[in-house]
This record gives C-alpha cells, sequence and structure tokens, in this order.
C-alpha cells in the first residue's frame, strides 16, 4: 500500500488520510493487516480473502437451500 509506504518515509500520517479520505483509525488498521508485506504478497492475501468470501457464499447458499 502506497499509504503505508508514504508514512515509513516520514509523512506524518494524519496528512496522509486527509489526503486519502480515511480515518487514522482505518490507516492503523491496514498497517496492523498489511505492515511489512511487499505488493505481491498483498496481492495474494486479497486474493485469498476473495476465495475465501466466495466459499462462504456457496455454504450460505446451501444451508438456505
Amino acid at each position: 500500500m502506497e499509504a503505508l509506504k508514504r508514512a515509513e518515509s516520514g509523512i506524518a500520517v494524519p496528512e496522509i488520510c486527509r489526503e486519502l479520505g480515511i480515518s487514522t483509525a482505518t490507516f492503523y488498521n491496514w498497517r496492523g493487516k498489511y505492515g511489512g508485506m511487499d505488493v505481491s504478497l498483498m496481492a495474494k492475501m486479497r486474493e485469498l480473502e476473495a476465495e475465501c468470501a466466495a466459499a462462504q457464499d456457496v455454504r450460505r447458499r446451501e444451508d438456505q437451500g
């Protein structure tokens, strides 16, 4: 995430949040989740989260039907 890289380079977190239109809580949630990851690892994590959500959708539909 570009926002995390900018914070690591010394830009103030409130300034980054203001530019992105997010809360500082959101920024720190992102940092907790993605901090220390490189771009390819973040992409893989998002892919796995999407697969998990799809599987949960299927299970929900099966439980209803």
